[in-house]
């Protein structure tokens, strides 16, 4: 059957030109649908994202505010520094991936983000001499951490380079070359303490500003969703948590930032930083600048400080500190003699001191110094690794940890201190290298039974036989106590008490009683060594010495042969050395560690490495670490292992340029041999460890290579000293409750350092003396004067301050009776006056003899209670803070046992015993009695120029104009910024003058007090001040001497001076001078004055005159 065709009409040609004209209709109309949209719906949106491949965000960094004296002089300033930065947030505007076609139509996959940082890197590696990788690492592993903000690829870059890179900006997207601000100190180490200095912010420190800005927004945003707001400890308002949370935010914190860290650096950090500004602008597509964009803020500088100090007289404090450090050595020398040559060094290496003048109707801390004292200026980075690595040299100094006494035992750095040289009037840096003579003239006096028993061992030959003996003793014994031992072998003539009990000490006896022959013979042999040394404690500390300085273990009589004669000085030289070398050698290998074998090894490995991190990461539960942290802790591991294996012949091939038969260490050989050529034929002469590698490469060169690989290994750097000690020593340095052969070593230096960072005026404590006689005779006047009793009749007691002997017993005095005072009185100890008969003496002149007695009586006889003593030294400020701006203040410590410790009571009375104070509180207490009652907060800022702050405002809140009428629309910042801006940046606040107490000061007492106080100084002229007082100190103590009184110390404590038992602990002496200066009748200067390890208290009063009299001329 035959299919019906369908019948389909044919179209004429106007209908199919109308069919094609409605087609194009429909899709012109779809087109006109699509553009309406996008001018009108999208329009915004395609705006932004058309704008934002050529959008550009940059940060403006706000300058640091500088600080000044009292006379505008610049004490912290800021330099231009020029930074090598990073922009992740332009980086990633590049395509991460992009598909595109081969010559041959094959379309391919392209990273092409990283292939232009891999090209980055290597435009910056050349550029800035960087090592391509390391760049490309530190973009991909912590820049994209930054986005917007800068990533820092390098510091203090020359301007030379940063002139180039400013070129490349416009044709690399991420270059970014910053002219920023550095800190910059210009008189150096004067007032350091109370400037203090900037550092890197730190992990904690970055991760408290993050979490208080997110606890601060939470705030906030409860607040404004109508939640009952939780406030923060010390916010009570909204208004405070939004300020505080804009500050922090405009502060702009980033883990690249320098913030300060100590002084008014640290402690004013908020007011000081200012805000950061930033600027959005157009650019084209080669990177040129087209025009700003809305959004962008000018940076606030912060705000400049006045500080209250005077630079001039600040810095001739610390000057004259420095000149008397020698002049207490030689005055040391003379007033002790016979220590000075049994000590070997005639007292500590730095003594220490400080010097305050302060305003006593101000409050104002004119000069405030410390002895010795740091450098601010090494804590900002150079960018150069020489010029950076000898600041960090100078901040182990500065911070005394043990690092630093390593440096020094390994004598990578000499022992050093300040000193004024008068023939070219300038302060220079006095050097001393530690040789092992040196260490001992700082641990023991020069005749010391140890010393002498060291000079009989002689050479490395006799240490390692005397060791062999004590080993041989010790294991007949069958113990490994040797203290133990020597206490059950060796008769103590100097009958110390012995912490091993008698029943141990009989079964040790016992057990070597079982080997006579052996005993015999062993003993025999000790003998010599222990010939002179009358106790075990310095047995033992000869042996400590002995192990400290030769490890026995590796002298085999083979070696012995070779260098058994060696002496003790020379060896331990050859020690210092090979710790030098090491050091070197271990430097130039990492590098080429990293080269050889770690770059193969992250190839390999690199992969499944990072893939077990991040699983180890999601199973804790922590953030993602940036990769190249891991690598470089890996890279650390993996170099310590491969050092520890090969050291020794790594050393070698550099010392002698001997090949070693392992392939794995030619091309480390290649490099050391090129060394060891080099100065075989005299380069590297400028080296500073060219000295040291002549020492020990012409001591081994000779000599065979497994013997000599045996002697350099017998040899230990500071830290590799680390067997426990055999004896027990006061005041060493512990580790893990154990003291080390390191702390031993280490016994040359404090254990508290000398303070170049912990300022003796205000961080450090001492005993008084005699200047706190002021307040016990405050405290008694006063009790007497309330009681009624007539004014002249106000002086409490009278007695004869005589001391001499009433039959057997010693006495110190008499009172008018003729009854005899007594040593020990009602339960007590008395002290006794430094002069043997200071006569008939009531209250002032027991004020201008420092009749010890006398202020004993009045704390024992006149005062109602033991404890009002105390009181009265709290409402002068001892025993407690005297609330300065400058972080690190510490209280000082006041008794707490007077009522039952009547010998402390005694001794608290004339400013001894458990009483100890720091010279800012005793500036303090003396200005207090200068203005009459008016217990005055130090005052160490004086103007704050620039914005409102809490120190020196009490309104915590931001004022603005018509801030009234726009908190009713929500808005809580100024509108109209440029004129607010401008009056903030011109603002002065002066600091009130801050009374924190007053107490009473009646005018009779006052006249009591300072009548004694004036006779100190009229009854001491320059004429008795003795030789080693200079001109320049004598002229200016005539020429204030009629308008100063005051009150000398020479307080007392017990200081370790070296390591003997019997006698390293002394009694030391402390000069103390506190006076007030007047100009006419009114109160001009408090002046303090503390010197460490000086002679009598009056050695203090020219210092104090030569002070108020370079004030005067500076006025």
């Amino acid at each position: 059957m035959s299919r019906k065709k369908r019948f389909r009409p044919q179209l004429n040609i106007p209908d199919k030109a109308n069919r094609i004209l409605n087609i194009i209709l429909i899709a012109m109309l779809l087109i006109i649908i699509r553009v309406w949209h996008l001018a009108v719906i999208q329009y915004d949106d395609k705006i932004e994202e058309a704008a934002k491949p050529r959008k550009r965000v940059v940060i403006v960094p706000a300058n640091r505010a500088t600080i000044r004296d009292r006379f505008n002089i610049p004490l912290a300033i800021n330099k231009v520094k020029y930074q090598a930065t990073v922009y992740y947030s332009q980086i990633k505007e590049i395509p991460s991936i992009r598909w595109e076609l081969t010559e041959n139509g094959k379309k391919v996959r392209r990273f092409k983000r990283r292939e232009y940082i891999k090209s980055l890197s290597d435009l910056l590696g050349g550029e800035l001499t960087l090592d391509p990788e390391r760049i490309e690492d530190l973009i991909h592993s912590k820049a994209v951490f930054y986005n917007n903000f800068p990533f820092v690829i390098k510091e203090d870059i020359s301007e030379s380079e940063y002139y180039r890179l400013k070129m490349l900006e416009k044709d690399w997207p991420g270059i970014c070359a910053r002219r920023v601000p550095k800190r910059h100190y210009p008189k150096g180490r004067v007032a350091a303490e109370i400037i203090g200095y900037m550092g890197s912010i730190n992990r904690e420190e970055y991760d408290l500003i993050i979490e208080e800005i997110l606890s601060l927004r939470e705030t906030v945003r409860q607040y404004e969703e109508e939640e009952e707001p939780f406030f923060p400890e010390n916010y009570d308002s909204i208004a405070q948590v939004k300020k505080r949370l804009r500050d922090l935010e405009e502060h702009a914190y980033s883990i690249n930032d320098y913030v300060g860290k100590s002084g008014i650096e640290g402690r004013y950090e908020d007011e000081l930083r200012g805000y950061y500004g930033r600027k959005v602008y157009y650019s084209d597509a080669k990177g040129n600048h087209l025009h700003e964009l809305p959004g962008a803020r000018a940076p606030i500088a912060g705000n400049r400080l006045l500080l209250s100090i005077s630079a001039d007289l600040q810095e001739y404090a610390e000057q004259l500190l420095i000149r008397n450090e020698q002049t207490r050595e030689s005055r040391w020398q003379d007033l002790h003699p016979k220590d000075a040559r049994e000590s070997g060094v005639a007292s500590p290496w730095i003594r220490g001191g400080a010097i305050i003048v302060m305003d006593p109707k101000s409050g104002d801390i004119l000069a405030l110094a410390g002895f010795p004292r740091f450098d601010p200026n090494d804590f900002i980075a150079t960018g150069s690794r020489e010029v950076d690595q000898a600041k960090r040299e100078h901040i182990r100094r500065w911070f005394e940890g043990e690092d630093y006494t390593s440096s020094i035992w390994d004598q990578f750095v000499p022992l050093e201190r300040e000193e004024y040289d008068p023939e070219t009037d300038t302060y220079t840096e006095k050097q001393i290298t530690l040789t092992w003579d040196h260490y001992l003239d700082l641990i023991l006096p020069n005749e010391h039974e140890v010393r002498l028993g060291l000079q009989k061992i002689r050479n490395i030959r006799g240490a390692v036989d005397f060791q062999r003996h004590v080993e041989q003793l010790l294991a007949l014994s069958s113990q490994a106590n040797i203290l133990a031992l020597f206490d059950a072998v060796y008769h103590d003539e100097i009958h110390y008490r012995s912490d091993w009990d008698a029943e141990k000490i009989e079964k040790i006896q016992e057990t070597l009683n079982q080997y006579p022959v052996q005993l015999f013979a062993t003993m025999r042999n000790l003998e010599p060594y222990f010939d002179g040394i009358k106790s075990n404690y310095n047995k033992a500390f000869l042996l400590d010495l002995c192990r400290i300085l030769v490890q026995q273990e590796y002298f085999t009589d083979n070696l012995l042969d070779q260098v058994g004669n060696q002496g003790f000085t020379r060896y331990r030289d050859l020690s210092s050395a090979y710790a030098v070398l090491s050091y070197q050698v271990k430097q130039m290998s990492r590098d080429l560690f990293h080269e050889f074998h770690f770059k193969k090894w992250r190839e390999d490995n690199q992969k499944a490495f990072l893939k077990q991190k991040r699983e180890e990461e999601i199973e804790r539960g922590s953030y993602a670490k940036p990769y190249l942290d891991y690598l470089d802790t890996v890279e650390r591991e993996q170099f310590a292992l491969f050092w520890e294996r090969h050291r020794l012949e790594l050393l070698t091939t550099f010392l002698i340029g001997r090949p070693t038969s392992n392939p794995e260490l030619v091309p480390y050989e290649d490099t050391f041999y090129s060394w060891h050529k080099e100065i075989s034929y005299g380069a590297h002469r400028g080296l500073p460890w060219h000295k040291q590698y002549l020492l020990l490469s012409d001591q081994i060169e000779e000599m065979d290579p497994e013997l000599a690989h045996l002697f350099l290994k017998s040899m230990r750097s500071f830290q590799e000293l680390d067997r426990p000690l055999v004896n027990r020593y006061r005041n060493l340095r512990t580790e893990n409750g154990r003291s080390l052969e390191k702390h031993l070593a280490a016994a040359f230096y404090p254990r508290y350092g000398f303070g170049y960072a912990r300022s003796h005026a205000f961080r450090q404590s001492s005993v008084q003396g005699s200047v706190f006689k002021l307040v016990t005779a405050y405290e008694t006047l006063v009790q007497r004067y309330y009681k009624g009793i007539k004014i002249s009749q106000l002086n409490p007691l009278e007695i004869i301050d005589q001391m001499g002997r009433s039959g057997n017993t010693w006495k110190i005095g008499y009172f008018l009776n003729g009854k005899p005072i007594p040593r020990i009185y009602k339960g007590g100890r008395m002290p006794k006056s430094l002069s043997r008969n200071i006569g008939r003496t009531d209250l002032v002149r027991a004020i201008e003899k420092s009749s010890n007695p006398y202020f004993a009586l009045c704390a024992g006889d006149c005062l109602e209670s033991p404890n009002d003593l105390v009181e009265a030294a709290k409402l002068f400020s001892y025993g407690s803070k005297t609330g300065i701006d400058l972080p690190g203040e510490i209280p000082g410590r006041l008794p707490t046992d007077l009522v039952e410790n009547r010998t402390n009571l005694h001794a608290t009375s004339i400013g001894q015993g458990t009483l100890v104070v720091t010279p800012l509180q005793t500036a303090v207490m003396l200005s207090t009695l200068a203005n009459g009652g008016d217990v005055l907060k130090p005052k160490i800022v004086k103007l704050g120029v620039g914005g409102r702050s809490n120190f020196w405002q009490e309104d915590l809140l931001e004022q603005f104009d018509y801030q009234d009428s726009l908190s009713f629309i929500g808005v809580d910042f100024p509108l109209f910024s440029l004129g607010h801006q401008e009056e903030r940046e011109t603002s002065i606040h002066s600091v009130p003058t801050e009374v924190q107490r007053e107490i009473d000061f009646p005018e009779p007492v006052r006249s009591l007090i300072f009548e004694g106080m004036k006779r100190v100084v009229q009854s001491t002229p320059a004429s008795r001040m003795g030789p080693h007082i200079d001109r320049e100190a004598l002229d200016a103590y005539s020429s204030v001497q009629d308008h100063l009184i005051g009150k000398t110390s020479s307080s007392e404590s017990m200081e370790r001076w070296h390591f003997d038992r019997k006698t390293g602990v002394r009694k030391t002496t402390h000069a103390w001078f506190g006076g007030i200066s007047y100009d006419g009748d009114e109160p001009e200067l408090v002046v303090v004055v503390l010197l460490r390890y000086a002679g009598g208290g009056k050695d203090a009063m020219p210092l104090a005159a030569q002070m108020i009299h370079k004030w005067r001329e500076i006025k």
